[in-house]
């Protein structure tokens, strides 16, 4: 009995530190984040946009990020995809603007351009994810978010 006991302790060790890493993932609450402001720079092949997120850790320790990828929607419509690098410190109850640069092409998304002009507002949507560096190792933790973005002039 007490080798099954031995064996089953063993398992769990060599097993264990992707569970584990789950475990400890589970309690991270994912950081909230709200569009501050942006630009684009629009060209004869797409838009060059700044996104500036306030991006607020509700977690009781720094969120050490060291990176993460994200898809943009526009309108319903996927508009863009990428990846950020790390070297992002989320302190522990703060908030802190990060700006996120995207391309978004003419020609990946052709009916983009007809679904937003003449509008006062495009409804976009980010969804990802951010890679967290704990002391169990690595965590992907979720993040999602979707708003408005008002043109002036629209």
């Amino acid at each position: 009995m007490r080798g099954v006991t031995v064996a089953t302790v063993g398992l769990a060790l060599l097993c264990g530190c992707g569970w584990m890493r789950q475990v400890v993932g589970a309690g991270l609450r994912p950081p909230r984040f709200e569009l501050a402001s942006w630009s684009a720079e629009a060209d004869v092949e797409g838009v060059s946009l700044l996104l500036v997120f306030q991006v607020e850790n509700p977690n009781d320790a720094v969120l050490h990020v060291t990176g993460a990828r994200y898809t943009l929607e526009m309108e319903g419509q996927r508009a863009a995809h990428g990846e950020l690098p790390g070297g992002i410190d989320l302190p522990a109850h703060a908030t802190v603007p990060i700006t996120v640069p995207v391309r978004v092409g003419f020609g990946d998304v052709p009916s983009l351009l007809a679904r937003v002009l003449g509008r006062s507002a495009i409804a976009y949507r980010v969804t990802g994810a951010a890679q967290v560096r704990t002391p169990l190792g690595q965590v992907e933790v979720p993040l999602e978010h979707s708003g408005q973005l008002t043109v002036s002039g629209g």
